[in-house]
């Protein structure tokens, strides 16, 4: 199992030493942390971000809230706790469990890590989902199970931080590396923040946001606009709070692997008008970054696929576009 500590690694020798005095800490439930090295607040506001966006185990530490104790040139930390020891172990139990199952469901001890990748993106959206009444609870417990990996674990619920830390948790366990990212994600329906994965395959950062594929993902047809895609195209609709490894490849993005990602609307016309004779009534790709109009795009090949379609009978369109991520998916119903 591997843990990647991003995080740690960028922060200075004495905020290190902090870092590993408050992790020890914490995993004993201790109420009082006594730093190695006195820190400035900015220092100890980066030592904690660091803790818990490396550290997605640890559910049961209060993100929001941190006491520190100053006197003598001595700091002291005093963690809050949402859980009990016995509750963790609880849970522990639990998320043991649910790892265990998902890996021998999943056969992931006997794939590549670009198959892990997949395996794991696919079956989180198509067995858990969105937590859209978390957003507006008012109950702590239900905000910290939806904010963690408790949430998917025990409800299969979870909004984006839940799902992130998630995925991180899950794909350390297979071995693979991937960090956890928070940021400002810009959807076409509302903005703010948001926060997803990088993930290296075969020595190649890529970013991944299984949240958004989740939420688009219908009738189990799975949605990969945001999987393994390279900052080129990930950056048009997420911005990370700080620095993170930079992503310039397309080499394990869904749709460059199934040979559905086009640069020209007539490479794209002539697969879709040659699916269509063949009876196809599934299409789904996507269009370089800077293709200029996608939406248009996609209601001109609608019209391209009834033309091609063989044979007298009716047959309807039902379609979809990611304008920022340059995708379209139509789906051919026939009466």
């Amino acid at each position: 199992m591997r843990t990647d500590r991003y995080y740690y690694g960028r922060l200075s020798r004495r905020e290190q030493a902090a870092y590993r005095a408050f992790y020890d800490g914490a995993l004993q439930l201790s109420e009082a942390i006594d730093l190695p090295e006195a820190l400035s607040a900015e220092e100890i506001h980066r030592v904690y971000q660091a803790m818990t966006m490396d550290n997605p185990h640890m559910y049961y530490l209060n993100q929001t809230r941190l006491g520190i104790r100053s006197r003598g040139g001595n700091i002291r930390l005093c963690p809050e706790y949402f859980c009990t020891a016995e509750e963790i172990r609880l849970y522990n139990s639990r998320i043991d469990a649910y790892v265990e199952e998902l890996f021998d469901r999943l056969a992931l001890s006997s794939c590549t890590d670009a198959q892990k990748v997949r395996r794991i993106h696919d079956a989180l959206c198509l067995g858990a989902e969105y937590d859209d009444a978390a957003l507006g609870a008012c109950s702590s417990g239900r905000l910290v199970s939806a904010h963690s990996i408790i949430g998917v674990f025990s409800k299969q619920k979870a909004v984006c931080e839940g799902i992130a830390k998630t995925v991180k948790l899950l794909l350390g366990a297979a071995d693979v590396p991937c960090i956890y990212v928070a940021g400002e994600g810009m959807s076409e329906e509302e903005s703010g923040p948001h926060a997803w994965n990088i993930v290296k395959v075969d020595g190649v950062s890529c970013c991944l946001d299984v949240t958004w594929d989740m939420n688009r993902t219908r009738d189990g047809r799975i949605c990969y606009d945001y999987y393994l895609v390279p900052d080129q195209a990930f950056l048009a609709d997420h911005t990370p709070s700080g620095e993170v490894p930079s992503c310039t490849s397309w080499h394990q993005n869904y749709h460059v692997m199934q040979g559905t990602y086009f640069t020209q609307r007539r490479e794209l016309e002539a697969r879709l008008r040659a699916g269509a004779k063949r009876g196809v009534t599934s299409f789904y790709w996507r269009m370089r970054p800077d293709y200029p109009d996608v939406h248009a795009l996609g209601e001109e090949m609608v019209q391209v696929l009834f033309d091609a379609w063989p044979g007298s009978g009716a047959v309807q369109a039902s379609w979809s576009v990611n304008e920022t991520q340059k995708t379209v998916r139509i789906q051919l119903n026939t009466t």
